[in-house]
Formats: C-alpha cells, sequence, structure tokens
C-alpha cells in the first residue's frame, strides 16, 4: 500500500459567500432552479464526465499507470476530521450503492457541487447538482489553522471555504440525511487540455462521449494517452479509497455500466432565483428516494441527462 501524499488545505477560488439567514419564499414565485440555468450546470460538469470517460477508457499497461497513482493527492485531513465525527454522520445507503461527492476546484470550476449515488444493483445512477450559494447549517467544524469554528447558518461555499472538504461533506449529510462514502476535488484548470486532446468538441451522452474519446485516437497513441493521463491524476485529490488509478477505473467501469436510459442529472429544486433556499418538500422527497438506493425518475427533481430510448432531448448538450 503506497503512503498517501498530505494536500496543502487551500480555500476555494472564490470568495465564501456571507452567511444569511433564508427568508420565506414568496407566493406564486416558488421555481426551480434548474429550469432556468440548467444549460451552465451541464456545461460546467461536461469536462469532469471526459475526463473520467478518458480513465474508463484507457488501455495502456497497468505497470506504468500504477506509477501515477503518486500523483494523485490522497485527502487524509478530511478522512481523519471524519472519522471524529462519526457518530453524528448518517447511516450507510443500504446494500452495495455508493454516493460520492464531486468538489470542483479552480478558476473554471462550477458554482455547484455534485452528488453522484451508483445504485446497489448498478443498473441506476442519479448526479445531483447542488448550488454553492445553498444556504445550510453548518455543524461545528476544524479550520485550516486547527481552530473550532461554531455552528452556524451559511452556504455550503462558505463551509467549504472555512473547513475544508470535511465541513462541507458534514453539512451535505445533515441537510440530505445522505452519507458520503466517496469524495472526489477535481481541479478544472487543467481539465481543459483533455477537451482539446480530443477535438474539443462536446458529445451530448456519454456514450457519444465515449464514442468521441476512442475515435480520436488519443486511447492509441501512447505519445497522446500518457500525458493526458498525467494531467487527469495531477488535477485530482481524493479519499483514501479512491486514491489510485485501479480503484477510479474500476467505480468509472461500474458507472458506464449504468443503462443510458437509467443516468439521471439533475439540480436540487429550490424556492428562489439566486439558489439559496430549499424547496423542501420538493428536495426531501428527492433525498429520500436516494437514501433508500430507489431509482429516480424525472419527474423527481429535473431533467435526465438522457431519456428513455437513447433521444437526444434534455442532454448535456441541450
Amino acid at each position: 500500500m503506497r503512503v498517501p501524499r498530505q494536500p496543502a488545505y487551500h480555500a476555494p477560488d472564490r470568495a465564501a459567500e456571507p452567511e444569511s439567514t433564508p427568508q420565506a419564499p414568496r407566493a406564486g414565485r416558488r421555481r426551480r432552479w434548474w429550469r432556468r440555468s440548467w444549460r451552465r450546470v451541464r456545461m460546467r460538469w461536461f469536462a469532469a464526465a471526459l475526463a473520467l470517460v478518458v480513465l474508463g477508457s484507457a488501455t495502456a499497461g497497468w505497470c506504468y499507470l500504477r506509477g501515477l497513482d503518486g500523483n494523485i493527492v490522497t485527502d487524509v485531513t478530511t478522512a481523519d476530521e471524519l472519522e471524529r465525527h462519526r457518530a453524528e454522520r448518517p447511516a450507510r445507503t443500504p446494500g452495495e450503492a455508493k454516493n460520492i461527492l464531486v468538489i470542483g476546484a479552480g478558476e473554471r470550476s462550477p458554482d455547484t457541487v455534485l452528488l453522484f449515488h451508483l445504485a446497489g444493483d448498478r443498473r441506476s445512477a442519479t448526479a445531483l447538482a447542488l448550488p454553492r450559494a445553498l444556504a445550510v447549517d453548518v455543524p461545528r467544524c476544524t479550520g485550516a489553522d486547527g481552530a473550532r469554528l461554531a455552528a452556524r447558518r451559511a452556504t455550503l461555499d462558505a463551509a467549504h471555504a472555512s473547513g475544508g472538504a470535511a465541513c462541507l461533506i458534514r453539512a451535505l449529510e445533515g441537510l440530505t440525511g445522505i452519507r458520503v462514502d466517496h469524495h472526489l476535488i477535481v481541479d478544472y484548470g487543467v481539465l481543459g487540455q483533455i477537451a482539446d486532446a480530443v477535438g474539443g468538441v462536446e458529445p451530448c451522452t456519454l456514450d457519444a462521449l465515449a464514442r468521441k474519446v476512442a475515435s480520436s485516437g488519443v486511447l492509441l497513441n501512447p505519445a497522446k494517452l500518457l500525458p493526458l493521463l498525467d494531467a487527469l491524476t495531477s488535477s485530482i485529490t481524493s479519499d483514501t479509497e479512491l486514491n489510485s488509478l485501479r480503484e477510479l477505473y474500476d467505480l468509472m467501469r461500474e458507472i458506464r455500466a449504468v443503462p443510458r436510459d437509467e443516468l439521471r442529472f439533475l439540480t436540487v429544486p429550490t424556492e428562489r432565483g439566486d439558489q439559496k433556499d430549499l424547496a423542501e418538500a420538493d428536495a426531501d422527497a428527492l433525498f429520500t428516494l436516494l437514501r433508500e438506493d430507489r431509482p429516480v425518475s424525472k419527474e423527481d427533481g429535473g431533467p435526465p441527462l438522457v431519456t428513455s430510448g437513447g433521444a437526444a432531448a434534455n442532454t448535456m448538450c441541450e
């Protein structure tokens, strides 16, 4: 087992949102945030999807790929902090289901975090985007300087900025009741290289994305593939169980095996256009489905990434 590298703590590039108290929604003005900004969310997460498809499609020799494991930073700080608060955390999702939190970093990072639920039977998967501006109850956390931070009402972004990934995860678990099994922090500053390497075109489904990667010739050209994988692994900070290419590769193979019409990409329902207040009834229904590892339909929170039958409507490029 390799010795994990300890990541240096860096606050997100964007300024933390000021603490705020949510206001009661005005009658007649309730709306779902995804109806207005779904395209922007999809485009920001496209780079991460492309990077993971490259990883899941790669067939280079594992002897070389194991040498790239050292590029992946293991987030020991978050693991230790979550262990200290294990009694406060939700129970794990039943069976073999997995919940993975993906956090963007760098100048081009999305203004959301992504909670990815992979069903225990591997017959469905749901990617749930939550705005960083969402107001949540932030628990007592440990700051970057080791100081204890008081519990407060603030945004997801403020929780991350002040207390790192552990504080963000605990705030998110308190909001949703969903146990986060794994987390990945992806630096978007290097992911543009991956899109450029496969032609810079944005296919609209994961299948199309995989075909684009394969047809680009990158996977069969070590001179192109190996620098690409080097850049990709250098962009990742992970928990202690996803800190190798083998583990990430196995995860992506599981995701790619999900039937395409059972893959959902949703945004959490919110009350206001500024994304700060949760639409509690709709959101709780969605969180319950994920906690209980039940399939999510289009009506449960937003448009699917790929519609039934593989139609192009409501895909990443819509």
